[in-house]
């Protein structure tokens, strides 16, 4: 930290300045505030707490017309010393540390492009205060930004934060600064981060209650299916989230939205259907709800009426997997494997494409429900 007492550094500021004053006969000579140098060694000079304060505002506005492209970039840095060593020795007053926040956020906003490695400052200063004010950590962190869409050479940092923060306290305002942020920087993020990203996010999915919440964590997947490359590992994962939420009637559009994205790229939709099938596969060790969820996604995207046209599918592949999960017994998989069989041969009736190779698993797919009801009886 710098000591404004030391003498030599203080002199070097002095000259650094070439401060002009003006004397007054029978007054105390005062320096008259017309530059950012006058203002920012004023600032050092003075012991007086709120005479600080007062020049907090001129300081500000000062900051905002003053042309680096004029004068030396370091002013940035001597600016910001004078009002971090202003924060450091004013920890517990909330007056100082919200006019220093001021401060901090003119430097970013006027002169974003000059800021250099004072943006990995900033950042740090601002991670520092995330668990005392979050609101206000994440307002600076979208000036430091760009609203979330300029992360260079901070998106490992910011990455971790964003996953500290989702893990700890997922609020609205952290979603609505990660939706800049995935859109616009995730390709850049190595892959592990995207790993582990996504996964918090599916888990969040999975485990909270609060609708906003849910609606948040969708909004974003679907913003990385979208404009970004899914992580071969996070595949399974969306997959499953995407069967559970599925079943919800308030998120069933944008979950249908997101599957639908996902199996429209060959790549991707092959290794997506292989996920779904490999939850039919296992019935036991999954839940109803997620079984039922892969049911629908297989049934709709091969021959339902969201088919997707890149699958190019056959139903003979999938149909084994139903006659699988039949073993389990469960009144609501039962039902949606014979919605399944319904809407085969409606798609074959309308299309006109015969199923004759298909027809064969069908018939031991209805001999297989009629066993369970009469058996139920």
């Amino acid at each position: 930290r710098w000591s404004m007492s030391d003498h030599g550094l203080r002199e070097k500021i002095v000259n650094w300045f070439k401060l002009e004053h003006s004397s007054h006969k029978g007054e105390n000579r005062e320096y008259e505030i017309v530059t950012l140098n006058d203002c920012l060694l004023m600032m050092s000079k003075s012991d007086d707490l709120p005479h600080q304060l007062v020049l907090i505002p001129r300081l500000c506005s000062l900051i905002r017309n003053t042309c680096i492209a004029e004068q030396s970039s370091d002013i940035l840095w001597i600016c910001w010393i004078t009002i971090k060593n202003m924060m450091l020795d004013n920890q517990d007053n909330v007056l100082v540390q919200e006019a220093c926040f001021s401060v901090m956020m003119e430097l970013i906003k006027s002169h974003y492009y000059d800021l250099g490695l004072l943006k990995e400052e900033f950042f740090e200063v601002l991670k520092s205060k995330l668990e005392e004010s979050p609101d206000l950590c994440f307002k600076g962190l979208s000036a430091l930004t760009k609203d979330g869409k300029d992360i260079l050479s901070m998106e490992y940092k910011i990455s971790h934060l964003l996953l500290s923060c989702m893990e700890h306290s997922p609020t609205e305002t952290l979603f609505n600064f990660m939706e800049n942020v995935i859109k616009y920087n995730f390709t850049v993020i190595i892959n592990d981060l995207r790993v582990s990203i996504i996964g918090m996010l599916c888990k969040i999915l999975d485990s909270s209650e609060e609708s906003m919440v849910k609606n948040h964590c969708l909004k974003i997947l679907d913003i990385i299916v979208i404009y970004a490359q899914i992580p071969e590992k996070s595949m399974k994962t969306i997959t499953k989230s995407l069967c559970s939420t599925i079943n919800e009637h308030q998120f069933s559009q944008i979950s249908w939205q997101i599957m639908g994205n996902i199996l429209q790229f060959p790549s991707f939709g092959h290794s997506c259907i292989l996920c779904l099938c490999s939850i039919l596969d296992d019935p036991k060790s999954s839940n109803v709800d997620l079984i039922r969820g892969a049911i629908f996604f297989i049934v709709m995207s091969i021959w339902g009426s969201r088919r997707i046209e890149n699958l190019e599918i056959s139903p003979s592949v999938v149909l084994p997997y139903l006659i699988k999960v039949l073993d389990i017994g469960d009144f609501i998989i039962t039902n949606e494997v014979a919605l399944g069989v319904r809407r085969i041969l409606t798609y074959s009736s309308k299309s006109g494409i015969k199923i004759d190779i298909e027809m064969h698993i069908i018939f031991k797919i209805l001999k297989k429900i009629y066993l369970g009801y009469r058996k139920a009886e």
